[in-house]
């Protein structure tokens, strides 16, 4: 950083800033937020071993509000502190602050030479919790969303919610160095998400959505729900939960800072599932070779890297649309997708040309998009890793280590029992426990789908799952819709897998 050597009277001292005689910069400053109180963290410089010495004398911590301070009587002083590092690796508190205002923080530092040095500033970031209220009703336009906290004054649909969740979409290699693996990125921006921007969707890494971490609460009175995400950490030791996020088990979580959510429906490339565009999705596997040939891409043993899509990132994507539409119609609300009467799965690429990040239409014969996914709901069920009934209809799931077959020992872990089945089965109400979360768990007899939540959901026993819907599943396709249904052998045409990054 190029600094002008200027002069400052001080408290009846003169001083210069910058120049001979000044100590190295301050470095590391950091700045957390949470509620109205932002935390400061820096370092501070060494002494210099010049005659005479160059020896620290304290430091200033100076806050503005809208730009940088320029020096340290450029607006507040927040704290004097003459002990070297003092803040290192205890934070100050700085209280009492307005929410949502750009605060700017700078360190200078004052040598026995009077002379003074700075280093780079640090802006608030604030935490945002958005809340949504609906009531579960027989008609979905009755859901009537009411939203909260820092989503007050919002409207369903608008792209603030899309601006919240951060998401962007990159190429992800198989490289072995985590560092290494994101070689392009292309940020969300105005309510678009040009995925063309990202060269050659052939062939190559394969093409993904990264969605940074947000935690997430349900809770549910009566037929009332209300659901909040969170980018604040702190709000974990509230009930929120981040397994979409977490790998390991649910008693250790290890929890990344994103997950990585592939846009096009799987392919087989040489029996390893890649995320392209262009390509016809492939069926007729099973569940073990699903995830054998996700595994492939980096060879992981179900701990960490590539794996096929979990009950909780597709749980989380769901919440996401839920708090930005506040209606569990998608079909109305996004796009009806590739679902009437359609012979054969269809290639993937129809949404690149559509620059909106969620795109849709109406007539049943072309894809879809959400938050930059294709085919979210529709072309061919995707199965749903980590996720199992046993004989009596109890939910198992798990973080890591998803099988191929019905189980129900460590890791998975029982989440509750959920049995709903009608001869058509529109789901009525959902599970909002941690565990199971928009898991169906009542149905009621509707050929139509438009009641409720307007999806199907069925639940069987012994049973694999798969979510989205498929080419001819009509009004029965969309976010919500979940079928425990498959067996371990089961290789239908009409059922492929979603690959992820975790």
């Amino acid at each position: 950083m190029t600094k002008t050597i200027t002069k400052l009277h001080f408290n009846g001292v003169d001083y210069n800033i910058g120049g001979a005689g000044a100590l190295a910069e301050p470095t590391n400053i950091a700045v957390t937020t949470s509620g109205t109180t932002a935390t400061i963290t820096w370092t501070d410089p060494d002494d210099l071993r010049t005659i005479p010495p160059t020896s620290f004398s304290k430091s200033v911590l100076v806050r503005k509000v809208g730009s940088e301070p320029t020096s340290p009587t450029d607006w507040t002083v927040v704290v004097e502190e003459p002990v070297r590092d003092t803040y290192k690796t205890t934070w100050y508190a700085d209280t009492a602050l307005t929410k949502g205002t750009d605060y700017y923080y700078r360190v200078f530092t004052y040598a026995t030479t009077w002379v003074i040095s700075y280093g780079d500033s640090a802006k608030t970031v604030w935490s945002r919790t958005f809340t949504v209220t609906f009531t579960e009703t027989s008609s979905p336009s009755w859901f009537s969303p009411v939203y909260s906290d820092d989503a007050t004054g919002l409207t369903a649909g608008s792209t603030d919610f899309d601006e919240f969740f951060n998401y962007s979409a990159v190429r992800l290699s198989t490289a072995w160095v985590e560092t290494a693996r994101i070689t392009q990125t292309q940020s969300w921006w105005n309510g678009q998400l040009d995925i063309t921007q990202l060269w050659d969707l052939t062939t190559g890494d394969n093409v993904m959505i990264k969605f940074p971490i947000h935690w997430i609460k349900m809770t549910k009175s009566g037929s009332t729900v209300t659901l909040s995400i969170t980018d604040d950490p702190d709000k974990a030791s509230d009930g929120y939960q981040y397994y979409a996020h977490s790998r390991w088990t649910f008693s250790s979580p290890v929890i990344k800072d994103a997950f990585y959510m592939w846009v096009y429906e799987w392919f087989n490339s040489g029996n390893v599932l890649k995320s392209r565009s262009g390509q016809t999705p492939t069926g007729n596997q099973t569940q073990a070779t699903f995830i054998s040939y996700a595994r492939a891409n980096d060879g992981n043993s179900g701990d960490t890297g590539y794996e096929i899509c979990g009950r909780y990132q597709r749980q989380y994507i769901n919440a996401l649309y839920m708090m930005k539409y506040g209606n569990p119609d998608s079909q109305t609300e996004v796009g009806r997708g590739f679902v009437d009467w359609n012979s054969a799965a269809t290639t993937t690429w129809w949404t690149n040309s559509q620059l909106n990040a969620t795109y849709g239409e109406s007539t049943g014969k072309y894809s879809m998009k959400l938050f930059g996914i294709e085919d979210w709901w529709w072309n061919v069920n995707d199965r749903v890793g980590g996720t199992c009934t046993d004989w009596n209809k109890n939910l198992y799931t798990t973080l890591s280590g998803f099988t191929w077959d019905i189980t129900t020992s460590s890791p998975y872990v029982s989440q509750g029992t959920y049995a709903p089945w009608t001869t058509s089965p529109c789901i009525s109400a959902i599970a909002w426990t941690n565990g199971a979360m928009f898991y169906p768990s009542a149905t009621v007899n509707n050929s139509s789908y438009n009641t409720y939540w307007c999806d199907g959901g069925y639940v069987g026993a012994s049973r694999l799952a798969y979510a989205g819907g498929y080419r001819n599943d009509g009004a029965i396709a969309g976010a919500f819709h979940l079928d425990v249904y498959l067996s371990a052998s089961n290789a239908s045409a009409i059922s492929g897998a979603r690959l992820m990054f975790l």
